[in-house]
């Protein structure tokens, strides 16, 4: 993807230059303004698309910190109530990597803490911070979902530019193709991506 999109720039930036050269040329007084359109729409969407991956990844990493810290507080908490001798508590082991597990066990041990607070000395404050880590957690787990819709929407956008970028490319290609003939030096001396309306198909 990332190779394809440099092909095609360089491509773009030659054909914007050689229409530059000679703009008294038809072609390229017609086909000027559509390769520097290419060029912006493919340049801008590359660059969110990227921004947005990065942005992506990041809410990613702290999501997953977020469910890491919940599922080790929770086994914290259970060595806590073994070391009183307490009973009756959820013991199994939980994996941050298993969310609805994590939250079933999460939920479960609130409860058991919210109905010792009494006779536990820990139960309120560790319920509590159990409470805070959840909301966390889920926050965490929304914002990345979010940065993953906005990654695959200008994702889309910088498909959308590739398939334009293409398309122009191709029909300079052949105007310049049909004018100037392949043995041209002009002609020669874009770097046309080679399966972009290629020459070995011109029959």
């Amino acid at each position: 993807m990332y190779a394809n999109v440099f092909e095609l720039t360089s491509c773009l930036d030659d054909c914007i230059a050689y229409c530059d050269k000679h703009p008294e040329r038809d072609h390229s007084r017609f086909h000027g303004p559509l390769l520097r359109g290419a060029k912006r729409d493919l340049t801008k969407s590359t660059e969110r698309a990227d921004k947005e991956f990065v942005e992506w990844r990041m809410e990613s990493r702290e999501d997953r910190l977020a469910w890491k810290h919940l599922a080790r507080r929770v086994s914290a908490i259970q060595r806590k109530l073994d070391a009183v001798n307490a009973i009756g508590y959820v013991d199994q082991n939980v994996n941050y990597w298993d969310p609805e597990t994590l939250l079933d066990v999460v939920a479960e041990m609130i409860r058991y803490l919210r109905e010792r607070e009494e006779d536990i000395d820990f139960a309120a404050d560790e319920a509590g911070q159990l409470e805070r880590l959840r909301a966390k957690a889920m926050s965490e787990d929304d914002e990345t979902e979010r940065a993953l819709d906005e990654y695959l929407r200008f994702s889309k956008m910088r498909s959308d530019g590739l398939t334009t970028a293409k398309d122009t490319i191709a029909n300079f290609r052949k105007a310049l193709r049909r004018d100037l003939t392949t043995r041209n030096e002009d002609y020669q001396a874009i770097r046309w991506p080679h399966q972009v309306a290629p020459d070995d198909r011109v029959i």
